[in-house]
């Protein structure tokens, strides 16, 4: 099998034609092994056969569409490199949809199990959250018509994933982690997915962000409502709801707790770069709350936090816009 692994990757298009018959009946019998070392193994020369890059690959994979099913049943939670070989591997398959639409409810499933396991190292989620982004771009919106309850599922693990709170490390160290990952997830769903279907499920999440005990929900509920109301994506039922929206933004602009202040000055200037002329019009509720954010982060600098002049440079935006 390591043979095999290493020298399928330089089979010719006529050498997989000529083979692969025989080759497979192995490829499926190691993937279904009690030994890991022989499942990572097997799982290596699926990628490397789906990696090749020819046709005659993808034609070699539609013939063989139960090589997807035992790739996934190869997931073992305690091997954390198996799990992402074998979403590498998946995201070779995405473009042969023929095969792939067969399985989209276990290969979803498995990718969010991963995705919203916080005991896996951080680059083992985020190669499966960025499989069930991938998935989207091709199959969010059929999924919507004939699997509204799967696209649900997605929706809510990506709330979810949004929700959790950062990991603490060093500036020079800073890099995206699972819940930036799941906002573009979010995104992609939110944009490709009608918007009469799609924006109650939205909503139905935020609403529960908002009126969170928890201020980092709450803080991330903001979040993920400034990020979708590009005109891309929830633009046009935002607008829509502007008022009711606005009543929550104020009312994020005065919360308890400092961050969802500042969070709700970043929406806000948000809204006001994508959410006009509706959101503008809506001055008289949102000038006096943003500007006593605004002062309180113009007080935040002077004592040397960085952060609050992040935030704050959207909460200026606004206030230019407004004026």
């Amino acid at each position: 099998m390591i043979l095999l692994s290493v020298i399928i990757e330089y089979f010719s298009q006529s050498d997989i034609d000529t083979y692969y018959e025989s080759l497979n009946p192995i490829i499926e019998n190691y993937l279904q092994s009690e030994q890991p070392s022989l499942k990572r193994l097997a799982v290596e020369t699926v990628y490397n056969l789906t990696s090749m890059g020819s046709t005659s690959s993808s034609s070699v994979i539609k013939k063989y569409p139960n090589l997807i099913p035992l790739v996934l049943n190869a997931i073992n939670m305690n091997d954390e490199d198996l799990i992402k070989k074998i979403f590498e591997t998946l995201m070779e398959f995405i473009y042969i949809k023929k095969v792939m639409r067969q399985h989209l409810d276990v290969m979803i499933n498995a990718a969010l199990t991963v995705a919203q396991n916080t005991e896996l190292a951080n680059h083992v989620r985020e190669v499966a959250i960025t499989f069930v982004e991938e998935l989207g771009e091709f199959f969010a919106r059929p999924l919507a018509k004939k699997n509204p309850q799967l696209v649900m599922q997605i929706v809510q693990a990506g709330f979810k994933i949004s929700c959790e709170e950062k990991e603490d490390i060093n500036e020079e160290e800073w890099e995206d982690q699972p819940c930036d990952f799941a906002l573009h997830l979010l995104f992609k769903y939110a944009e490709e997915c009608p918007n009469d279907f799609v924006y109650p499920l939205f909503k139905e999440n935020l609403v529960q962000c908002w009126q969170h005990a928890s201020p980092q929900i709450r803080m991330a509920g903001l979040k993920i409502l400034g990020f979708v109301s590009d005109p891309d994506c929830l633009l046009d039922p935002i607008k829509d709801d502007i008022d009711e929206l606005t009543d929550v933004l104020v009312a994020c602009l005065k919360d308890a707790d400092k961050h969802v202040r500042n969070q709700a000055g970043y929406t806000v200037g948000e809204f006001a770069q994508n959410v006009v002329p509706e959101f503008l019009d809506e001055h008289e509720k949102v000038l006096p709350c943003l500007l006593s954010v605004i002062t309180e982060q113009v007080k935040a600098i002077s004592a040397g936090n960085k952060q609050a002049g992040d935030n704050m440079d959207k909460s200026l935006h606004a206030l230019t816009e407004f004026c």
